[in-house]
């Protein structure tokens, strides 16, 4: 049996009347097992709830972001007749004399090497080569859009063989040719409306409506995109001429 003095064990000894030490301990708390085992639970339920707290966090983000695109796509295909509008505004653009004098001019004038070589230094560069785009149109894209009520928040001139001729905001990508909007609008010659997606170059949910860039003899020389914003306030501002 042992007792306890002034912290310091002892152990009786087979010696009479005296007792041996064994080992000193400080009276802190340090060898108390239920305060070690408190001290070291309450460290781990801090720790999982802190973990938890972030996870929620995740959480939270993750279905907010999801139901914004839920609701985007529901205002989108709710007001389908709302894209009438942007789909006659780009056709008539498309029409337009600088417009199509420019895809007509630049018409085969690069072979898909030379596309690929500009598109490698477009994709390499962190500020993008913009020389490569027609600054006029560029700056006319930049003040249709800018136009109160406008329902464009992207507008692209591809060439004939998907080479981005003038764009704003700048695009991500100077070769458009692997792409829906121009790959389908190039086979069929008509208007294209792409799927609702993510659009780095404006940093919005929106969808792209692509037309076919023709003369009046409806020989084709090229495509003409437009982001369209899938938010009920631009959709809101869309209104029937």
């Amino acid at each position: 049996m042992s007792i306890k003095f002034g912290g310091q064990f002892y152990l009786n000894s087979p010696f009479k009347h005296s007792v041996m030490p064994v080992f000193k301990c400080h009276l802190m708390g340090n060898l108390n097992p239920f305060r070690k085992r408190s001290a070291f639970c309450s460290h781990t339920a801090l720790l999982i709830y802190n973990k938890f707290i972030t996870c929620w966090v995740l959480f939270m983000k993750l279905l907010l972001s999801s139901l914004l695109i839920l609701l985007s796509i529901s205002a989108f295909s709710d007001d389908n007749r709302a894209l009438l509008v942007p789909i006659k505004k780009l056709t008539d653009l498309a029409m337009q004399d600088d417009i199509l004098l420019h895809a007509k001019k630049h018409d085969g004038k690069m072979d898909l090497n030379a596309i690929f070589s500009k598109e490698d230094h477009w994709i390499a560069s962190e500020s993008k080569p913009t020389h490569y785009l027609n600054k006029p149109l560029q700056y006319y894209f930049e003040g249709l859009i800018q136009q109160p009520g406008s329902p464009f928040v992207e507008l692209i001139l591809m060439g004939s063989q998907g080479e981005t001729l003038a764009a704003f905001p700048t695009p991500t990508d100077y070769w458009q040719g692997d792409e829906a909007k121009f790959i389908n609008v190039m086979a069929d010659e008509q208007v294209f409306i792409d799927q609702l997606n993510w659009d780095e170059s404006t940093q919005t949910i929106s969808a792209q409506i692509s037309v076919p860039v023709k003369d009046a003899s409806g020989e084709m020389f090229g495509v003409l995109t437009a982001g369209v914003e899938a938010s009920s306030g631009s959709l809101g501002n869309i209104e029937a001429e």
